[in-house]
């Protein structure tokens, strides 16, 4: 076989490159004679087949090259790695095939614990409704509302409703009752005269489930109400977001420290501008892990399930479980987006399935209600779109 130099006319009669050059154990940047040669080929015409990785990024995602190459296929062996699941290595990857080279999972030791969010994961514990179950034997959920961005708390109920809580109420502060009151026909609204009164809501065993955060002032207040609400809640899972997250950002180990003592069990549901405040040393910009692994490690100290959201959203459990959510919609970036997702997850544990199975099917009817909708969605759709999920999930079993 002739050996042809490595250089930026390599690639002027090919019609298909395969990139094998480094592999997915890569861990130095790339030499500025390499860069210059993998310009040379994302230049020409050929389309681009890469063995594991495309070279310039690594088998976690990790980019070494000032430009990686796109390729249009990528092939690698036994199962994906993280680079073909996180954003934004993924995108490098272009169609990915997994190839059987007779491995299975027993071969890795010790496990890794890293699913594919996909219904194969959660659809045997969905909580299909029993002929003669009432409503409240269909869970009954608690939405605490905000007082100035009221919509929030209502795309969160209505989401949950959808979801299929048979009973979900509204707890607000009564000099906002009348707005929830007149825009809420499915939804029960209740009101509170003070924080007293609204921690003593989530006290009751009327309630699974509870949500707050959507709506609420990232204040004091707020904090007092989770903490308060927390320590004696008979619900057996809560989820937190939004507000409730950015009221703690001072002081995040008080929250921990409310989730760690608390009967309930929790889920955290930070973007990564929350998830900054909340876990510092985690952060995007300031720490080499990928996502996975500071989900991983937020969930490990916080005592919490812990949702990153992004367009590769990773649900992480304190005992070392993560998953990523591989499609998704750039559309489901809109106001209320997440609210609706808040909303669903508190739906589907009201019901009684465990926060690391509702979490994870929450994520993926909300990634789906985003694909089949497209252009044009807002929060509004993603709600009135959940039939048609279920209806998708039903077609499956």
């Amino acid at each position: 076989v002739a050996l042809e130099p490595l250089d930026e006319t390599a690639f002027e009669a090919a019609d298909i490159v395969v990139d094998a050059l480094l592999g997915m154990g890569l861990q130095r940047p790339l030499s500025a004679a390499l860069q210059t040669v993998l310009q040379s080929l994302q230049a020409s015409s050929a389309s681009i087949c890469a063995i594991d990785v495309p070279t310039g990024i690594d088998g976690n995602g990790r980019c070494w090259a000032e430009a990686p190459l796109q390729a249009a296929l990528t092939i690698t062996f036994f199962r994906k790695k993280l680079a073909h699941v996180l954003a934004p290595s993924r995108f490098l990857c272009g169609e990915i095939k997994v190839v059987d080279i007779g491995l299975c999972e027993e071969d890795v030791t010790p496990p890794s614990y890293l699913y594919e969010n996909q219904p194969a994961l959660w659809q045997s514990a969905i909580p299909w409704p029993q002929p003669l179950q009432h409503k409240y034997q269909r869970g009954a959920a608690l939405v605490y509302g905000g007082s100035e961005m009221t919509g929030a708390a209502r795309l969160s109920a209505l989401a949950c409703a959808r979801a299929g809580a048979g009973a979900t109420t509204i707890a607000c502060a009564s000099d906002v009752w009348a707005i929830y009151a007149q825009s809420m026909q499915s939804v029960m609204v209740k009101r509170w005269h003070s924080l007293s009164q609204a921690a003593a809501l989530s006290h009751s065993s009327t309630y699974q489930a509870v949500l707050i955060g959507p709506g609420l002032a990232p204040e004091p207040s707020t904090q007092e109400l989770v903490m308060r609400s927390l320590s004696q809640t008979q619900a057996s899972s809560w989820v937190v977001d939004a507000g409730a997250l950015t009221a703690f950002a001072s002081q995040p180990e008080s929250l921990f420290e409310g989730i760690h003592t608390s009967a309930a069990q929790v889920i955290l549901t930070p973007h990564e501008g929350e998830f900054a405040r909340l876990f510092p040393d985690l952060a995007l910009h300031s720490n080499q892990k990928n996502k996975v692994e500071r989900a991983r490690q937020a969930a490990a100290r916080s005592g919490a399930i812990v949702l990153l959201k992004g367009s590769d959203t990773v649900v992480a459990s304190p005992d070392g479980r993560a998953a990523v959510q591989t499609q998704s919609s750039p559309y489901l970036a809109s106001a209320g987006s997440g609210d609706v997702l808040a909303g669903m997850m508190t739906g589907l544990l009201a019901q009684g399935m465990s926060p690391w199975l509702a979490a994870n099917m929450a994520v993926w009817m909300h990634s789906q209600a985003g694909l089949i909708l497209g252009a044009g969605l807002i929060a509004e759709d993603l709600v009135q779109s959940i039939p048609t999920i279920w209806q998708q999930i039903g077609r499956m079993n």
